[in-house]
């Protein structure tokens, strides 16, 4: 439960990374970058915290060719060749699955505004499914141990 306390206490735009990450991620896909994440926060917390302000800031700007070796050529982050392949993996990933899932795996799946629906309905209906899902997130992010320091 401390675990997910954590998570509420670190909220910010560095979450909103992650929290946009597992909703367009497959389930494998995100868990693969929860590990790379994790064992750089880990060893590297100043690192850690470029590479998801350099995530937010460039997940827009969605390249035609977006492999991994084509986004690293972008060299987004300069100085860190390994942080760069780092930035390269996740965004290349997250455009990847941002195409094949239609938005995302998540992000396809939250609801739209029926035709007889009023805003505020809406909104309730929207914002229920949407922390239901962070509630997933939330047991993921513990099922991979992401908050247990090795």
């Amino acid at each position: 439960m401390a675990q997910k306390q954590k998570l509420k206490s670190e909220r910010g735009r560095l979450n909103e990374g992650l929290k946009d990450m597992f909703m367009t991620m497959d389930p494998k896909s995100f868990r693969e970058a929860l590990k790379l994440l994790a064992d750089l926060r880990d060893c590297d917390k100043p690192s850690f915290n470029q590479l998801l302000e350099k995530f937010e800031e460039h997940k827009f700007n969605k390249p035609a060719e977006h492999r991994v070796k084509d986004v690293e050529k972008l060299r987004i982050i300069r100085r860190n060749d390994e942080l760069n392949e780092l930035l390269s993996i996740l965004l290349a990933t997250y455009w990847t699955c941002q195409d094949k899932y239609d938005g995302g795996y998540f992000w396809c799946m939250v609801p739209t505004k029926k035709a007889n629906e009023s805003e505020a309905q809406f909104d309730i209906r929207r914002k229920r499914m949407e922390d239901n899902l962070m509630q997933v997130m939330l047991d993921v992010l513990d099922d991979c141990d992401y908050y247990i320091h090795k």
